[in-house]
C-alpha cells in the first residue's frame, strides 16, 4: 500500500545551512524513501496555512526554533488541525516541536528545561518494546538520534505512555493510542548537521554544552532503525476501525486550543471569571436531560474548583489544570452567550463531548479536590471542642 505522507513544516533550515543540507522537507523526504521508494510527501508550510482537508495518510509534525507555548495563533491553529487529523483517524508523527505540540495541547505540560540545552546525539533507554518496533526486529535497549532542543515535555497527556526516556530528558518519546508516535530527537538530522548547527550556536549553548555536544557525534546513530519504526507504526493496521478508549480521552475538540489561551487570561481577571461561573450555574442549571445531563457532576466538580480556586482555599492543583477547567466552562457557556470576535466560522462539538475530554485530561485532580471537599464537609460536621470555647 502506497503511503501519503503530510510534512507540516514548522520551521525552515538556517539559510547559511541549506546549500548543504536543504531543508526539513526534503530532509524527512529523503529518510522515508531510503527505507521505501513508493512513500508519496506533500508538504505544508503551516506558519502559512494548514492543510485544507485531510487529504494525506499521515502527518509529521517537523522541528521549530520556537517554543509551543508560545502565544502564536499559528500554533494553536495546528494544534486544532492535529485535533481534527486523529480524530478522522489520521495517524500523526511528532519530532522535537511536534513530540512538543502534541503534549502541550493534548493535557501534558512543555517547559524550558532545567538540564539546559540538548545538543549533538542524545542516548535514550527503550523502556517499552510495542508490537511497531518489535516487526521490524528485536529492539535494541537504547536508541542514539541527533538531538536540539531546550524545552522539553514535563508531563504527559492522559492515556500516553512512555517508551524512550534518559535521565537528562525522561520522556524522549511516547505514544498516544494507535495514532501518535512522538519523539524528542531528530531522525533527519546527520552528525554533520549537527556539527555546523552547533558552530553557529556555540556562543548560545556556551563552551561545556559545546564541547559535550561535539564529543558525542562519535556516536552512531539510529536514523535508520527509527525510520523503519515510523514506516511500521503508520502501516500498523492491527489497531481497526473503533477509535480506542485512549483517543476518546486524548482528542481535544475543535478550536478548544483557542479556549485555552482566553482561559488564561480569565483565569487572571477574577470579576470576569465570576461572571463565567454564574453564568455556567445557571445553565446548568437547565441541563436535566441528554447526554449534557450525565456530565452535570462533573461539570458542578469543575466550577466548585474554580471557586475554590479563586477564593484560595484550594491551591493543591496545576496552572495548566485550572487553564484546560476554565476553558471548558466557557466552551459551556459561549454558545448561549455568544462571542462571535473569536468563535465566528467555528464549528462547535456537543457540549457533553468538551466536558467529558477535560474530565478525563484531569481526572486525578478532580478526584483529589473531591476528596478535599469531603474532609473540608466532614470537618464542618464535628462538633466543636469546648477547649477552643475556654480558650478565647
Amino acid at each position: 500500500m502506497t503511503l501519503h505522507l503530510g510534512i507540516l513544516q514548522t520551521d525552515s533550515v538556517l539559510e547559511d545551512l541549506q546549500p548543504r543540507f536543504g531543508d526539513y522537507p526534503s530532509m524527512f523526504e529523503q529518510l522515508f524513501r531510503a527505507q521505501d521508494p513508493t512513500v508519496t510527501v506533500t508538504t505544508y508550510d503551516v506558519q502559512r496555512a494548514l492543510p485544507e482537508t485531510l487529504a494525506c495518510d499521515a502527518y509529521l509534525i517537523t522541528g521549530c526554533k520556537l517554543s509551543v507555548y508560545d502565544d502564536l495563533p499559528w500554533i494553536r491553529d495546528l494544534a486544532d488541525f492535529v485535533g481534527r487529523a486523529i480524530a478522522d483517524k489520521r495517524k500523526i508523527l511528532g519530532i522535537c516541536f511536534g513530540h512538543q505540540l502534541i503534549a502541550h495541547f493534548f493535557g501534558g505540560r512543555v517547559a524550558p528545561a532545567q538540564v539546559g540545552w540538548a545538543v549533538g546525539v542524545q542516548t535514550s533507554d527503550l523502556v517499552k518494546t510495542p508490537r511497531w518496533m518489535e516487526a521490524v526486529g528485536k529492539p535494541p535497549e537504547q536508541l542514539h538520534l541527533v538531538s536540539s532542543h531546550k524545552d522539553q515535555v514535563e508531563r504527559l497527556p492522559h492515556g500516553a505512555e512512555v517508551f524512550a526516556r534518559s535521565d537528562f530528558c525522561p520522556i524522549s518519546g511516547f505514544t498516544l493510542g494507535d495514532e501518535v508516535l512522538t519523539i524528542q530527537g531528530h531522525p533527519e538530522l546527520s552528525t554533520e548537521y549537527s556539527e555546523a548547527l552547533m558552530g553557529v550556536r556555540r556562543e548560545l549553548l556556551g563552551e561545556n554544552v559545546y564541547r559535550n555536544g561535539m564529543e558525542s557525534l562519535q556516536q552512531q546513530t539510529d536514523e535508520k532503525l527509527f525510520t523503519r519504526w515510523m514506516l511500521a507504526f503508520l502501516r500498523d493496521s492491527s489497531a481497526v476501525t473503533q477509535p480506542s478508549n485512549v483517543l476518546l480521552v486524548a482528542k481535544p475538540p475543535p478550536g478548544f486550543a483557542r479556549f485555552l489561551v482566553r482561559s488564561a487570561g480569565l483565569l487572571k481577571n477574577p470579576r470576569l471569571l465570576k461572571q463565567l461561573l454564574a453564568r455556567a450555574v445557571g445553565k446548568l442549571g437547565r441541563a436535566d436531560k441528554g447526554p449534557l445531563a450525565e456530565m452535570k457532576e462533573q461539570l458542578q466538580r469543575m466550577i466548585a474548583l474554580v471557586k475554590a480556586y479563586v477564593s484560595g482555599d484550594y491551591r493543591a492543583v496545576s496552572t495548566q489544570t485550572m487553564v484546560t477547567v476554565v476553558a471548558a466552562i466557557l466552551y459551556f457557556v459561549v454558545p448561549f452567550d455568544a462571542v462571535p470576535d473569536f468563535l465566528f466560522g467555528w464549528g462547535l462539538v456537543d457540549d457533553a463531548a468538551v466536558l467529558s475530554f477535560v474530565a478525563a485530561q484531569i481526572a486525578g485532580e478532580l478526584d483529589a479536590f473531591a476528596e478535599w471537599q469531603k474532609a473540608q464537609a466532614n470537618d464542618e460536621n464535628l462538633p466543636s471542642d469546648p477547649s477552643d470555647d475556654e480558650g478565647r
